[in-house]
């Protein structure tokens, strides 16, 4: 009878904590009007008329971020305060300051196993200093950037080139003189390759299929990396089609 209570109480807390003005998150973190599919939940505390704390928890209860906000519009909010990150398995992740929306102060990394994996001091949004790097055994190791982003084999300029001779004309396109800008959108992945190529803005079939093309065919870029591990980032590139 006793266990019977104890689980009663404990799925009342759950529910009291989830609660009717729960905010439910997609798997990207975009709200949901229910939660049927939901992969995340999201609650906002207001300390004054204009900061807020909001945190997002995976379904389970186990929290993922806590963010300290300042309200300078209808629709804006700025980090203010302080931001952690939790690993889904419960351990703190990153820990750091925010002023007027900027990195202000310690911006801490951690390890699974709790060792601080890095130290960074930031005023106003600038690196101060480089900071130190430990590795899992709290040993330090040559200090390394907490962001690179991927690279085009021979950088931005070679990718553009590269794109320029890329280039076959639609025949259609060309004979009608049709032209504008296409832009694409599509992923490093952590090996480097480019994937999830697709179309944000289009001119018309044919030309939108040229430019898929010439996309899927880069060659491997340097992956990003973020605090040492490899990501997928994001890009988005306009593709100039002039028929003259």
């Amino acid at each position: 009878m006793k266990n019977s209570l104890l689980i009663l109480l404990a799925c009342l807390l759950a529910n009291f904590a989830i609660g009717q003005d729960t905010i439910y998150l997609n798997l990207k973190y975009k709200e949901m009007d229910s939660s049927i599919g939901a992969s995340y939940y999201k609650t906002i505390e207001k300390l004054e008329s204009t900061h807020v704390i909001e945190r997002v928890y995976l379904l389970s209860g186990q929290i993922r971020t806590e963010t300290g906000l300042k309200i300078v519009d209808t629709d804006k909010k700025i980090y203010e305060g302080s931001h952690k990150i939790w690993y889904k398995t419960g351990e703190l992740h990153f820990s750091s300051l925010y002023e007027k929306g900027k990195k202000h102060g310690a911006f801490l990394s951690f390890w699974k196993n709790g060792v601080q994996k890095r130290k960074d001091i930031y005023k106003r949004g600038k690196l101060k200093k480089k900071g130190v790097c430990k590795n899992e055994k709290g040993e330090k190791v040559p200090y390394y950037d907490f962001e690179t982003f991927p690279s085009f084999p021979g950088g931005q300029k070679e990718m553009y080139a590269f794109i320029k001779r890329q280039i076959k004309y639609p025949s259609l396109s060309k004979a009608n003189n049709i032209g504008g800008k296409v832009i694409v959108d599509f992923k490093i992945d952590t090996t480097g390759k480019v994937i999830e190529v697709k179309i944000k803005q289009s001119v018309n079939a044919e030309i939108d299929r040229e430019a898929l093309r010439i996309i899927n065919s880069m060659p491997h870029w340097s992956p990003g990396f973020q605090d040492g591990t490899a990501v997928s980032v994001k890009y988005r590139i306009p593709i100039m089609f002039n028929p003259n």
